[in-house]
Parts: structure tokens; C-alpha cells; sequence
């Protein structure tokens, strides 16, 4: 893939799975970059669920105004104009997932606390995990033809929230850009306001063993080949030990 960063990079996530965090990452690598991250359209780059008919629009501006590596949030499918961009690579995309089990979980937590994510449909909040699994299978559906495409750089929830760093430089060399400095990835961090709980595989504690069975049946191949697990061994002392340098060095300089 040539190293020119694209016009267009999409930040697709399915539901609860780090997106914004993500988004976050890749605008800051941007932005250290020296790409302009004003809206293209409108007052803000997250388009959320928007009609993905918003993509065609917003490459026209880009094109009109000569911007490049302009970063854009959805959770909205890969409409077929922009596909074709993204195989010729003037449009570049990312895709994150998280285990369903997980995500379910994650939504029954948005349901309590009143937030979007929290319905299951019109009028219908979430009361259990299950009443997740319809709109979850939609979103999961959405990732795999994101996945499918060339140009487009896969992720998941345990990488992003949880080896920041690495993820980080995932994203940047992707983008055709240098590694976004550490300390754009901590402040990503300490201003993520939607991270809910933050916890890994909450399932094995939070659903039963024969829930969480049964969720594994129906995405069985889904988690397999897109939510691996990592291991995790003194990843969080580590970062909080350079965080901790970095809040120090910070204070310092400001006196």
C-alpha cells in the first residue's frame, strides 16, 4: 500500500468496542502530523449512525478544498461509492470489534445509565444481555464488511484499550504518518470519556456458563478469528508507571 496518507480515513466500530478511543488515537496521529482535523461538514468529524450516503459528501469537500487524512467516525455499514474509493486507497478505513458477549454487557450498562447504545429498538430498552443479540448481530455483520475490504486496517477492544501503545503505532503506520508520540496516547486516555468499566472478557464472570455458551454458538466464528485474547501480564503496572514519569516531568515543566 503506497505510504501517502488517503483523504479520507473512516473510523468504523461496532457498539462498545473502544471506537471512540480509537477515533481519539488516529485524530491525535493526525493532528502531531500536521493535518488539519476540522469538520469537513457540519460542526464535528463523529458521524455515528449517520446515513453512510454522509462519505460521498464529505470526499467531495476533501477533494474541493485539497485536505488530506481528514479522520471520521461511523458505525454505519461501507456504502458502494466509497467502497470503490477504498480499493483505489483514496479513502482508507478502520475497523474495531469486541466480543458480543462482551458488548452485550456493555449495553445492558448504557441501558441503566439512560444512553443510546442502551435500546434494543423503538421504545425498548435493554433489560438483559439477550435483548442486545438482534441489534448486535447487525453491527457484527457491519464489521465483517468493513473487514473484507483491502485498505482497511482491523482492530479490536482488547488491543486498543489495553495496549494503547501498540495499537497506536498499529494505527500510525497505517495512516501513512510517524508513530503519534506517548504522550498524545496517554491524554487520548485520561480525556476517554465513554470507556464504561474497561474490563476484559466480562462474560466469564458477569453471564452464566451456559449464556455465555450459547452466545459462543451463534458467534462462534466471529470471536474466533476477530476477538483474540492477549496477554495482559503487567501491562496496566507498566503503563501506570509511565504515566506516572509523565504526569511528574509535566508538573515540573510547568513551574
Amino acid at each position: 500500500m503506497e505510504n501517502t496518507p488517503p483523504r479520507l480515513y473512516l473510523c468504523y466500530g461496532m457498539p462498545k468496542s473502544g471506537s471512540t478511543l480509537a477515533f481519539q488515537l488516529t485524530c491525535a496521529a493526525a493532528r502531531r502530523s500536521g493535518f488539519d482535523q476540522s469538520p469537513l461538514v457540519g460542526e464535528s468529524n463523529d458521524f455515528g449512525a449517520r446515513e453512510p450516503e454522509v462519505f460521498a459528501d464529505l470526499l467531495r469537500a476533501a477533494r474541493e478544498r485539497d485536505r488530506r487524512l481528514v479522520v471520521v467516525k461511523t458505525h454505519a455499514p461501507p456504502p458502494d461509492d466509497i467502497v470503490a474509493e477504498i480499493e483505489r486507497g483514496d479513502v482508507r478505513a478502520q475497523a474495531i470489534c469486541r466480543d458480543p458477549r462482551d458488548v452485550a454487557l456493555s449495553m445492558l450498562d448504557a441501558s441503566h445509565r439512560g444512553d443510546a447504545w442502551g435500546k434494543a429498538g423503538p421504545g425498548h430498552r435493554i433489560a438483559i444481555p439477550d435483548d442486545a443479540r438482534p441489534r448486535l448481530r447487525r453491527h457484527v455483520n457491519r464489521y465483517l464488511r468493513w473487514a473484507a475490504l483491502p485498505n482497511v486496517l482491523r482492530l479490536d477492544y482488547e488491543h486498543v484499550a489495553f495496549k494503547g501503545a501498540q495499537a497506536a503505532g498499529s494505527i500510525a503506520g497505517h495512516l501513512g504518518v510517524r508513530p503519534a508520540a506517548l504522550r498524545d496516547i496517554w491524554a487520548a486516555n485520561r480525556h476517554f470519556t465513554q470507556f464504561n468499566q474497561g474490563l476484559r472478557s466480562r462474560y466469564e464472570t458477569e453471564l452464566s456458563g451456559a449464556d455465555a455458551a450459547d452466545w459462543y454458538a451463534e458467534f462462534r466464528e466471529f470471536i474466533d478469528e476477530h476477538c483474540p485474547k492477549i496477554s495482559h501480564r503487567n501491562d496496566l503496572a507498566t503503563f501506570a508507571a509511565r504515566m506516572a514519569r509523565f504526569m511528574r516531568s509535566s508538573k515540573r515543566a510547568m513551574r
